[in-house]
C-alpha cells in the first residue's frame, strides 16, 4: 500500500517521527494540542488524516473550520514547515494516502 502513492522522504539524520492516530470525534481536538506539544520534544509529527474528506468525522474537515488553518500544503511546503516547527497537519492528496482514500470511498 505504501508504494501505491508518493512516499514522503525526510532528510537523513532528521528527528524521530511520531504518529498520533485517531478514528475521529474527540481525537481531532486532541491532535491540535498534542501534535505541537510533541514537536516541542525534538520529534517530528507529520499528520495526514486517513479519513476520506467526504466523511463527516474527517479531521481535516474540522481543521479547515479554524480561521487561517491551511490543510492544503503541498509536499514541499509541508516538509519545510516540518523542518521549521516540527509538525504539519495536512489533508490527503490524489497521490498521498491513495489507498486509504480509495478504501474509505468504497465504505461510504
Amino acid at each position: 500500500m505504501m508504494q501505491s502513492g508518493r512516499v514522503l522522504r525526510y532528510p537523513e539524520g532528521s528527528p524521530p517521527k511520531i504518529d498520533k492516530h485517531s478514528t475521529g470525534g474527540v481525537g481531532d481536538k486532541v491532535s491540535l494540542v498534542l501534535a505541537p506539544l510533541l514537536a516541542c520534544d525534538e520529534v517530528w509529527v507529520p499528520m495526514i488524516p486517513t479519513a476520506a474528506s467526504e466523511l463527516p468525522e474527517a479531521r481535516s474537515i474540522n481543521w479547515k473550520r479554524i480561521p487561517g488553518f491551511n490543510v492544503n500544503l503541498d509536499e514541499k511546503r509541508a516538509l519545510k514547515q516540518l523542518e521549521k516547527i516540527g509538525v504539519f497537519m495536512i489533508g490527503q492528496t490524489e497521490d498521498i494516502c491513495r489507498p486509504t482514500t480509495k478504501l474509505y470511498a468504497c465504505a461510504t
